[in-house]
């Protein structure tokens, strides 16, 4: 299943090519026969519609905080009027907050008597990085309550408030398990190196292996491949599959360089291996995101090996050129993974 609630059925392959850009007619048939490969993989491989029913506005970025916020205001019902919020936070992971909407979540916040309403425009004001609401959330770090906690880190994870990272540092204590999926999860989406550390300690103590990994990932600091790579070894699957993002998003993170012969050498050779022989698709698909990254190009056995034969022939060497991106591009303007 999907992590994404409002994930909708894989968009069809004309339209994913149309999205990379892809217009001669002999790619266009090969992104025919690898999108559903890739599906199935793992669904949540390749693009998918959004199942939202206010999908409409929310592909219209910046413009669709205006007719939302209207919405909000004219619907009765408590259900219609959070999912408005929930569209403009879908809006603010891609977009800049406008002064309008800032104020205009602000009201809604001292007006509702709606728990429902004041968690989504709560999460809305936190996803705009507005920096008064989210200092507010790194103070109440001091609380002893564990769902005050959860609920303040879960919102200076959605802002990525760097100002916080140190007090959420000195939380990763073994008397704070309660609050610790959250505190792993918040201090990944923030992105901020000074995390790796205790990071890296929980990993060693086996302490939410598949959590911590991703969260390691999401950072994408070259000194974690090391740490990373004995997991991809000899973990559980779930483990080894965490491992093998992680893998692919730090050598995403800094651009296929790792400023290291030997370890990138000794990378290459475990990837090959894991590619060629681990049994589970996504872990081999990961590996090979992660080889490409440092590469520069796929082999056609590297895709075989992952699609279970789906591709053939000269398809394989055409989805080499696709799944490779050029090294020096970047992802969006909030930094988040391509993988």
């Amino acid at each position: 299943m999907s992590s994404d609630p409002f994930r909708g059925a894989t968009v069809p392959a004309d339209f994913v090519a149309d999205v990379l850009g892809v217009e001669d007619a002999e790619r266009v048939a090969l992104l025919k026969r690898l999108v559903p490969a890739l599906a199935q993989v793992d669904p949540e491989l390749v693009p998918a519609a959004i199942d939202h029913v206010h999908a409409a506005q929310i592909v219209r970025g910046v413009a669709a905080f205006e007719p939302l916020l209207h919405h909000f205001k004219q619907s009765k019902r408590e259900d219609d009027r959070v999912l408005a919020l929930d569209a403009i936070c879908t809006v603010l992971e891609r977009e800049h907050a406008t002064r309008e909407l800032i104020e205009a979540l602000e009201k809604i916040m001292q007006g509702t008597k709606s728990p429902a309403i004041m968690s989504m425009a709560a999460r809305a004001l936190a996803t705009a990085q507005h920096a008064p609401f989210l200092e507010q959330q790194r103070q109440f770090l001091a609380s002893d309550s564990p769902s005050e906690l959860r609920r303040s880190l879960r919102l200076l994870g959605y802002g990525q408030y760097r100002p916080a990272v140190q007090a959420m540092l000195q939380m990763l204590r073994p008397d704070q398990m309660g609050i610790m999926d959250v505190l792993v999860w918040a201090l990944g989406e923030i992105r901020d190196p000074q995390a790796v550390p205790g990071l890296h300690t929980m990993l060693e103590r086996f302490v939410l292996s598949e959590a911590v990994l991703e969260a390691l990932g999401k950072i994408g600091a070259v000194v974690s491949v090391m740490r990373v790579l004995p997991v991809l070894l000899e973990g559980t699957q779930g483990q080894r599959e965490a491992a093998a993002r992680a893998l692919a998003r730090i050598a995403d993170h800094n651009q296929g360089d790792l400023g290291d012969k030997d370890l990138a050498r000794s990378l290459h050779e475990i990837l090959q291996k894991t590619i060629d022989k681990d049994p589970s698709p996504k872990v081999r698909f990961y590996a090979l995101v992660a080889f490409a990254k440092l590469d520069g190009h796929i082999e056609a056995n590297r895709i075989l090996a992952v699609l279970g034969g789906g591709l053939q022939g000269d398809d394989l060497s055409g989805a080499a050129k696709l799944l490779t991106r050029p090294k020096g591009t970047k992802g969006g303007r909030r930094g988040r993974p391509l993988v």
